[in-house]
């Protein structure tokens, strides 16, 4: 059990981890106890980047529906 900084109210958590070294969707229950502590602020008001989008992609199958419509049609489902 983790308690968030500057609030009595406690979050009930769990932890999964996908690592390099193998873990794939591991739930985690121990954890190493550092001696200075991480402060982690969100700050909602300031922007960094922009994200365009997350990607997508088409499985053979969807291809091949898509390359069964109009030229129009295609490119108005690839912009959209």
């Amino acid at each position: 059990m983790l308690m968030a900084c500057h609030t009595e109210k406690q979050l009930d958590i769990t932890v999964y981890e996908t690592s390099v070294s193998g873990a794939k969707l591991e739930q985690r229950t121990e954890f190493t106890i550092e001696k200075s502590a991480t402060i982690l602020r969100i700050l909602p008001g300031e922007k960094y980047q922009t994200i365009t989008g997350f990607g997508g992609s088409f499985t053979e199958s969807s291809a091949y529906l898509l390359s069964k419509l109009s030229p129009a049609k295609r490119k108005e489902v690839i912009d959209a």
